[in-house]
């Protein structure tokens, strides 16, 4: 038994969950503890005085912003142990003591980070396997969803295209009562909006001693889940109809039978600016967006795209009979820097043809290459290099030798960061030179 007065700074360390590295200066470990070395399969001993890239694989943006005294939060990081690949997602923070500066790294497993979720509530049963991500936002999300679940009322889902609205929808579905009883879908994009309220309200005529009589998906359907897609599209009839039907739960034709449906509506369009122009009825708008789910767009919580490529990884592994491990860390690097104006649906699509081209364990950046070739763009991902058929492109042993130089001059700037002279003379270049390099590679 340890008293309070016995447990030192260490022990505590020791007993707390997340893995900790203190660094120096020169980016050497000067104490870790036990969480981060059994993460790691490393032993403390063996650890201590040496820099901590010989076991970690750190993005050089992580590692410019220690040396400028920035934090960052949730990066990818990689060990290869020589049997298998360990990842991890890194926090970064300095310590300024005056005359002495030093780096702390939170260092949390990435297997145990998903088992974690796995075991709350939000992704039992599987009803969340189409939506990943980690994020706080993205968390949010799945607990009002896991709350407004146990409601009949309606729902309004927005979003812009390609934000899994469509995901969180079933999702909901599933958390339900009524999970057992229809989730059906109708997509105001596809058809007229003559078809849509045939297909919802049926019809029936008579003409010339036959009758003609359908009955629509709200007359057959009981306690089912309507999943209204794009609701804009639909007519001011079809509005009128589904207004009446929500707030009287009766079909105008039939009083006095109740179904008990739900509706579920989504959009990507700003519904105010429709109502203002009388394409919405601001009685049907006030009924659908009682509730209402924000979903953000991918460049809003980029954090989650290595825990969305994973995922989808897995999936596409099993359907094209893959087996790719992951992403390298300059796969990552580029596709973070794109904006993805399709959200997740273009980072699946991407995915999709990146493992195509992949021959390797690991996505790489050469993959991105080859999927930005077939749309004849060069590194279209990462949205800074546009290439046409006929513009010339950076080879690519000089964009491997750029590479290779920025790293050598940040890995010598760490260890003599106050001394630019002795930095120019151990790289064998002139002081002028290196100070047009650091503002090169945005290290001044």
């Amino acid at each position: 038994m340890i008293n309070d007065d016995e447990l030192d700074l260490e022990q505590l360390h020791n007993f707390i969950s997340i893995g900790i590295i203190k660094l120096n200066w020169k980016l050497e470990i000067i104490n870790i503890n036990q969480t981060a070395t059994d993460a790691m399969f490393i032993k403390k001993y063996d650890s201590i005085g040496r820099v901590i890239t010989d076991f970690l694989i750190l993005d050089d943006e992580s590692i410019k912003k220690l040396i400028k005294k920035e934090t960052f939060d949730y990066t990818l990081s990689y060990r290869n142990t020589g049997v298998d690949v360990l990842k991890f997602f890194i926090s970064g923070y300095h310590l300024d003591y005056g005359n002495k500066i030093e780096y702390v790294l939170l260092i949390y497993s990435y297997n145990k980070v998903k088992e974690s979720l796995n075991k709350q509530t939000l992704l039992k049963n599987g009803t969340f396997d189409e939506v990943y991500g980690i994020s706080n936002i993205i968390r949010t999300l799945k607990e009002k969803s896991v709350y407004v679940s146990k409601y009949d009322c309606p729902l309004l889902i927005k979003g812009e295209r390609g934000t899994k609205k469509y995901s969180f929808s079933r999702a909901i579905h599933n958390m339900s009562d009524r999970k057992e009883k229809q989730f059906i879908t109708i997509d105001c994009t596809k058809f007229s909006k003559r078809i849509i309220e045939n297909e919802l309200f049926g019809y029936g005529s008579q003409q010339v001693g036959t009758l003609t009589k359908k009955k629509g998906l709200l007359n057959i359907a009981v306690n089912a889940t309507f999943y209204i897609h794009e609701v804009g599209y639909l007519s001011i009839c079809v509005q009128t109809k589904l207004l009446d039907y929500i707030t009287k739960n009766i079909l105008l034709n039939n009083a006095e039978e109740k179904h008990g449906n739900r509706f579920i509506f989504s959009t990507s369009e700003a519904l105010n600016e429709k109502v203002k122009n009388g394409l919405i009825l601001e009685e049907f708008y006030s009924a659908i967006s009682f509730i209402t789910l924000d979903i953000p767009p991918l460049r809003e919580h980029k954090e989650d795209i290595p825990i969305i490529v994973d995922g989808l990884i897995k999936k596409n592994n099993i359907l094209m009979k893959k087996n790719i491990k992951g992403a390298t860390i300059d796969f990552y690097n580029e596709i973070i820097k794109y904006s993805w104006p399709q959200n997740i649906d273009e980072l699946e699509n991407l995915i999709e043809n990146a493992m195509n081209c992949c021959i390797n364990d690991f996505l790489d950046y050469e993959d991105l290459y080859f999927v930005s070739k077939v749309n004849n763009k060069w590194d279209k991902v990462s949205g800074h290099l546009r290439y046409i058929e006929n513009s010339k492109k950076k080879p690519k042993l000089l964009k491997e030798l750029m590479g290779l130089e920025e790293r050598k001059v940040l890995m010598s700037m760490t260890s003599y960061w106050s001394d630019k002279k002795k930095v120019a003379k151990l790289l064998g270049i002139s002081y002028a030179n290196l100070q047009k390099k650091l503002k090169k590679y945005q290290l001044m």
